[in-house]
């Protein structure tokens, strides 16, 4: 009996168990058999965690003598891999199989995909450095096209309206370590070649400037045609000290042979020829 003063407890409504939830708090070997027979390998569960799993729920099973085939059984039902599963069927055709069996051969399953993948990812980095190899090679057979009066033969662009603004003034070649031009304007490599007058210049023209600024430049349409009008027919003479390419000029109507160094602020003729 409570009294007039006395206040009643408050009663807790608690709130209704799943029926996964009913299964897991009963002690019956019935449930525990639910919960087993809905026991499957979920995505990023390793085959190890999978197993364990399966033989801590079997553990309440009471299989008795027929444990390892349950163990079995559900193991194939639940690998949620269609192929695996197939390749199963055709390896044990029959249930003559043990549990131990069936788990070694899904695990040499997964670690041939997983071999098979790495050898896809080695292919495909392999096919993509070919290809890269395969386009430089191609930029390197195939020669950049300088010509006189339209391009600068230090950087390969446009001429240049400020002479210092070359990106390629304080350049290294990598490969004939001259100074003055970039790797793909080199022509001592054979990776430019020059070839004739812009169609806007006038080929009579003799273009010599002694620049006031002292500007080693080539970019002005005087500097930048140092061999003036002729067209370079990228003479090759090898030197103890390696290659030099000689152009092959005509200077007031008289044909010379003069060095190409796209690193010279001008270029110079000997008194005799002068």
């Amino acid at each position: 009996m409570v009294g007039r003063d006395e206040k009643a407890a408050p009663m807790i409504m608690r709130p209704k168990e799943t029926k996964k939830e009913q299964l897991k708090n009963s002690s019956s070997p019935f449930a525990e058999r639910c919960i087993f027979s809905k026991e499957y390998r979920r995505d990023g569960d390793t085959l190890g965690n999978y197993v364990n799993e399966l033989r801590r729920i079997a553990g309440k099973c009471d299989f008795g003598t027929s444990l390892d085939e349950r163990l079995r059984d559900q193991f194939i039902a639940g690998l949620s891999d269609d192929e695996w599963q197939q390749e199963v069927i055709k390896k044990f055709p029959d249930v003559r199989c043990t549990f131990r069996e069936v788990e070694q051969f899904v695990k040499s399953l997964k670690l041939a995909r997983q071999q098979q993948h790495r050898m896809k990812e080695e292919i495909k980095t392999n096919s993509s450095n070919t290809r890269q190899v395969q386009r430089d090679t191609a930029k390197k057979s195939v020669p950049l096209v300088l010509i006189r009066g339209k391009h600068c033969f230090r950087c390969g662009d446009k001429l240049h309206k400020n002479t210092n603004s070359c990106p390629a003034l304080n350049s290294t070649c990598q490969t004939c370590g001259k100074r003055g031009h970039f790797l793909k304007t080199c022509i001592i490599d054979g990776r430019a070649i020059i070839q004739g007058n812009y169609k806007g210049q006038n080929k009579g023209q003799v273009n010599y400037i002694q620049n006031k600024n002292n500007d080693t430049s080539q970019e002005s349409d005087s500097e930048n045609d140092e061999a003036t009008s002729a067209v370079a027919s990228n003479l090759i003479r090898k030197t103890s000290k390696g290659k030099e390419v000689l152009l092959d000029v005509k200077l007031n109507g008289i044909k010379l042979q003069m060095l190409y160094d796209p690193g010279a602020a001008s270029s110079i003729i000997g008194k005799k020829t002068w």
